[in-house]
């Protein structure tokens, strides 16, 4: 293959990868040390070499060209997640979620009214938020559906927080 300047863009990309790939099994606290020592100087070194070869004008390529200039004016938002063991490098997790979002839109046309589509976003907001937390959303509904019919008008913001679906003792109920 071709060395261009899109190749080694995607190497350097591909070596922050592999470290954050490693970094994957660290505590946050940890996570965001590591981040600054390894995957930092890497990051920083794709800019300035990014803003080198944009100045030297070798790109041939106007979309590759327009590649680096998106990534060098977005520096500091794609750098963010360095100071913050917690958050993710990418947005992967969030753009899987709102497929399933752009599938459906279409199906909620057919909601019957505004109140329908409303139920629809409830519903959905929870299915997704069961798996964000790993629960199966079936048995989490179910559970909701039992819990709440069982509370109906004597809802609490303890017995609410219980059926959250990141409440620890819902994992062996729910999974």
């Amino acid at each position: 293959m071709q060395e261009t300047e899109a190749y080694r863009a995607l190497e350097r990309i591909g070596q922050i990868f592999h470290v954050e790939t490693e970094l994957q099994k660290l505590e946050p606290a940890k996570r965001a040390k590591e981040r600054d020592r390894l995957e930092r100087p890497l990051a920083e070194s794709l800019f300035a070499w990014a803003e080198e070869i944009i100045e030297r004008g070798t790109i041939s390529s106007i979309h590759v060209k327009g590649a680096f200039k998106y990534m060098l004016a977005r520096k500091e938002e794609l750098s963010s997640y360095l100071d913050n063991g917690s958050l993710p490098m990418t947005n992967s997790l969030a753009e899987r979620t709102i497929r399933n979002f752009a599938v459906g839109r279409n199906n909620w046309l057919f909601s019957g009214s505004p109140r329908g589509a409303k139920a629809c976003g409830v519903l959905y907001s929870i299915v997704e938020s069961a798996k964000a937390n790993g629960l199966i959303p079936y048995k989490y509904i179910l559970h909701l559906l039992k819990e709440l019919s069982r509370h109906a008008g004597k809802l609490t913001s303890e017995i609410l927080e219980e059926c959250m679906p990141w409440n620890p003792n819902l994992i062996s109920i729910c999974q």
